[in-house]
């Protein structure tokens, strides 16, 4: 792992402060959240004693089925279209019965008049057709309610097109100043009634009901609607008390709204002093923001699609669970999402028993609490801070790392044995530990370079201070010889004579690495073909060495160098010699050249151990050696060191490495050419 991961990995526990922050902050939200519902729960239950403690809530006690009744701003178009119906057309009562047509019924009233929207759903086209004596049977709508001539039961037929005939019992057209529609919906779809009716005509109940009469080949007739055993019955009309209303609308606070509702469900009073959603939801919040309170509140809060103005009725889920006793809370959000509404639903209690339900919902216009404002830019302050110490403490990284490498990378390159060793280390005049370090490789590198000048001059100094006391004692040996000397002393100076002569040996050995250094500054190029001077070699080492079995490879076209022959030979010689000193009796050692776009390459491999590890890049160096001395040679491990100033000289590399099949060692020498060559 390098040090720009290990500080980066370091600067991960920064990150435990905006953790730390956020955990802080979605525990307060939490908080606050439920805070602000106990207190709006708080007013729930004030709003709902008061209201029983106060109002008349005999509505809430009445049994049996009603018919609810909107209140309407303005009247309505009797036009035999539900356009005007529409906000209200979700809450209609429906009547089915098996087999018998269904009916929609919306009821609606201003001050003056009740209106209804009768739609019924029929696959036979049978109507009901006004005579002059009468009625004859077919479908048709019936109406039932108590007014100031008593109980009257009307029967709606369809007239002219857009028309509609109402009759009493006995078949005389009612003078009520009645005024209606009836349009068949077509395709035997149905049909459907529009109706006005004075609010002065009726006592509060109202019975309707759909006739089926069925297709010609039927008998009798079914019917659907306010039934009761079969019976049309009068059902009561309820609907908003706007004296409830008036009474929430006083306790209720800013930003809430309220709906009463009774056992079925049906919204008694409501109360709304919300703010203008329209004008709330032009301010809508950025996508980061709604993103960061998701994550502040840990949860994705739903959209609250409730239309206040036009609500009648509330789900039966949510009246099932207010009328057993339970009491809910929940949060969503304004249809931007820039708002976040909490809701309170509660039963309303008269006794012991629950008479009702109450609805309220606030809204705090914010996106959050202000308190959760100010932990939120907390939160955003620390996680900014935090990216940006992130940020620099990489780049600091980066900076140290590529400071370090660079060290390192000067230090590879000084201590390469291609390279010489007078490179100067980067950031020694840096005034911290880095420098420091620079510093003391640099010292270091100074006692290297010392002790490798030491030991190239060392053959040569040897050379030259034992060539004279060494022919001092070969000549005293040559003239003790000529005296004459006892049988018992002349096999002792013979072996000093062999002695002198391997000392001898040792010190041409170490000159001549020196020589060859020299003899390389002075070589005048010339071009060669590489295969010729390989060719002959390779022959003569096979008549020379017939304890080997000796292979060349060869390509076929020709391959020109610029150098030296006669240095390639002597090349070739050392890695011959050193493939022969390690290669078994009756082993392979094999040649090989080929070439490529940019290089020559001569391979040597030969069969025997493989490479010692300790060994293996040192091998090139000067006074190296992995034969064992067994006193008959003289090996001084020069041979591979002139091996590669050859080689360099040549602008090529060496490189020394074990067979795949790991039978022995293959030296691989990639050759280029001397620059400088003449045309």
């Amino acid at each position: 792992m390098n040090l720009r991961t290990q500080l980066l990995l370091a600067t991960l526990v920064l990150m435990t402060l905006p953790v730390v922050v956020w955990l802080v902050a979605s525990g307060v939200e939490a908080s606050l959240r439920d805070l602000r519902q106990q207190s709006l729960q708080q007013v729930a239950t004030s709003v709902s004693d008061s209201l029983v403690a106060t109002q008349n809530v005999a509505q809430f006690d009445a049994t049996g089925p009603s018919l609810y009744v909107n209140h309407t701003r303005y009247p309505f178009a009797i036009d035999g279209y539900d356009d005007d119906w529409l906000p209200w057309k979700r809450w209609a009562q429906v009547f089915n019965a098996p087999g018998v047509a269904g009916m929609q019924l919306l009821l609606s009233q201003d001050d003056d008049h009740l209106y209804l929207l009768a739609r019924v759903n029929d696959s036979t086209d049978n109507r009901a057709v006004l005579l002059q004596d009468g009625m004859e049977m077919g479908d048709h709508l019936q109406l039932r309610f108590t007014g100031r001539r008593g109980l009257l039961t009307l029967l709606l037929l369809p007239g002219a097109p857009g028309s509609v005939n109402i009759i009493e019992r006995d078949g005389r057209k009612t003078d009520l100043p009645l005024r209606g529609v009836w349009r068949e919906l077509g395709a035997r779809s149905g049909y459907l009634v529009e109706l006005e009716i004075p609010r002065a005509l009726l006592n509060g109940r109202l019975g309707i009901a759909a006739v089926d009469m069925g297709s010609m080949l039927q008998q009798g007739s079914d019917r659907v609607g306010t039934l009761s055993e079969g019976l049309m019955q009068q059902w009561p009309l309820i609907s908003r008390q706007p004296d409830w209303s008036a009474f929430a609308s006083r306790l209720l606070p800013d930003n809430t709204r309220m709906w009463v509702i009774n056992r079925d469900g049906w919204v008694m009073a409501d109360a709304d002093r919300f703010p203008d959603l329209d004008l709330l939801n032009l301010q809508r919040p950025s996508g980061w923001q709604r993103l960061f309170y998701q994550l502040l509140s840990r949860q994705s809060l739903p959209s609250l699609q409730r239309d206040a103005e036009f609500m009648l009725r509330m789900d039966a889920s949510t009246v099932d669970q207010v009328l057993a006793g339970e009491t809910l809370s929940n949060w969503a959000t304004t249809d931007s999402g820039n708002g976040m509404i909490a809701t309170i639903m509660m039963p309303i209690r008269s006794g012991d028993r629950v008479i009702g339900g109450l609805i309220m919902d606030q809204l705090n216009d914010n996106l959050l609490l202000a308190t959760n404002q100010t932990l939120g830019k907390l939160l955003l302050i620390s996680l900014l801070a935090v990216i940006v110490a992130v940020i620099l403490i990489v780049l600091y990284a980066s900076w140290l790392s590529r400071r370090v490498r660079r060290l390192r990378d000067a230090t590879v390159l000084a201590l390469s044995s291609d390279r010489p060793l007078d490179v100067r280390l980067p950031g020694q005049s840096d005034h911290d530990e880095i420098g420091d370090l620079s510093r003391a490789f640099d010292r270091l590198l100074g006692d290297v370079r010392d002790y490798d000048e030491y030991l190239k001059t060392l053959a040569s100094r040897l050379s030259h201070e034992i060539s004279t006391p060494l022919a001092v004692v070969k000549s005293s040996l040559e003239n003790l010889k000529q005296e004459g000397v006892g049988p018992s002393a002349r096999q002792y100076v013979e072996r000093a004579q062999g002695g002198a002569d391997r000392l001898q040996g040792m010190i041409r050995a170490m000159s001549e690495a020196r020589r060859l250094e020299q003899a390389l500054q002075a070589t005048d190029p010339e071009r060669f073909d590489l295969r010729d001077v390989v060719q002959g070699c390779f022959d003569a080492y096979r008549v020379m060495d017939g304890g080997h079995r000796w292979s060349l490879n060869l390509p076929d076209q020709a391959i020109m160098l610029d150098g030296a022959p006669e240095l390639i030979a002597q090349m070739l010689d050392k890695l011959t010699d050193n493939a022969r000193s390690f290669t078994p009796a009756g082993g392979d050692i094999i040649l090989s050249v080929s070439v490529s776009r940019k290089a020559a390459t001569l391979t040597v491999a030969n069969d025997g151990p493989c490479l010692p590890v300790r060994l293996r890049n040192r091998l090139f160096n000067s006074l190296v050696s992995v034969r064992e001395s067994d006193g008959s040679a003289v090996h001084m491990g020069l041979g591979l060191h002139i091996v590669k100033l050859i080689v360099r000289a040549h602008g090529g590399q060496v490189i020394a490495q074990n067979r795949k099949d790991q039978k022995g060692v293959e030296f691989i020498v990639s050759l280029v050419g001397i620059a400088g060559s003449r045309p």
